[in-house]
């Protein structure tokens, strides 16, 4: 039944309803019987609600914000034909996504096409990386995909980094790069990142006593010559992503470490050189991986 024809139907309710409304008033005041009319009275009441409530729940949607959401829930895109793609063997993760146009499925995707119209490139990125969401297997990209670097280098292609990050804590080491050519078509994805965290163990120890594990490992009594420490979710191991601290630890010019430490269980997850000979002038270095 139509939505119109439902309109009509309880119209012709209401009319009836009002007519042994009128039909009972009269038999009470000339003292007729009005059993007949009252018993009728309830039947028509509850005709008259269904009617109302079949209405309501055939009316058409007519905010476009709520069609957009209902098709976007629904939405799950394809990959264009004669795409590349490489995954990570240990967390199943994208590493490489190539095509020619990678987002010529997203032109229906209201994210996506807003992202367009701005036209920033960090934007763009994260929307079509949330468009991709389970392929890259990412529960809300533009909650855990934040822009580091955006430039265009002299052949006018555009090169996007995205950093990681859960519920305000860095990913770490995790790094998401999107590429534009030169017309503004996304041709390649490389990454290496941690899926979406889940069940992370919120306990942990004191900063304190990550930095005492340092201590001890370095065979330091005194303090630092200076030190920083961040909580991360560390994702460098094939296992699960966990809770860790990052800590830049100076003894002197030219004896300086980073470390990673389990934040459950003070466990030395990495331990890397962060000094550097270039003559006579030492720099912070990434180092090579001492202990991992």
């Amino acid at each position: 039944m139509t939505f119109h024809n439902r309109i009509k139907d309880h119209i012709y309710f209401l009319i009836a309803f009002g007519k042994i409304r009128h039909h009972s008033i009269q038999h009470i005041f000339t003292g007729g019987k009005v059993r007949k009319g009252m018993a009728a009275f309830p039947l028509v009441c509850l005709i008259s609600i269904f009617s109302i409530s079949s209405l309501q729940a055939c009316q058409p949607i007519t905010n476009r914000k709520d069609i957009s959401a209902m098709n976007q829930k629904n939405f799950d895109p394809q990959l264009p034909p004669d795409v590349e793609l490489i995954r990570d063997s240990s967390n199943g993760t994208v590493r490489i996504l190539k095509g020619v146009d990678l987002a010529t499925p997203l032109m229906v995707d209201e994210n996506y096409r807003s992202a367009i119209a701005n036209g920033r490139p960090g934007e763009i990125a994260i929307a079509f990386i949330n468009a991709y969401g389970r392929l890259f297997k990412l529960e809300d990209p533009r909650s855990e995909l934040t822009v580091s670097e955006s430039k265009t280098d002299k052949l006018s292609m555009t090169h996007v980094r995205l950093k990681q990050q859960y519920k305000g804590l860095e990913v770490w080491p995790a790094e998401i790069n999107v590429h534009f050519n030169e017309s503004g078509q996304i041709y390649l994805v490389q990454g290496r990142y941690a899926k979406t965290p889940s069940n992370l163990d919120d306990s942990r120890l004191e900063e304190s006593d990550a930095l005492r594990v340092v201590s001890k490992n370095l065979a330091i009594k005194d303090k630092f010559r200076q030190h920083r420490t961040k909580l991360i979710i560390y994702c460098g191991l094939p296992r699960a992503s966990r809770l860790a601290y990052r800590i830049y630890a100076e003894v002197s010019v030219d004896n300086a470490w980073n470390y990673i430490i389990d934040a459950q269980t003070g466990a030395i997850l990495e331990k890397t050189s962060a000094v550097q000979n270039q003559g006579d002038v030492r720099k912070p270095s990434a180092g090579k991986i001492i202990l991992k």
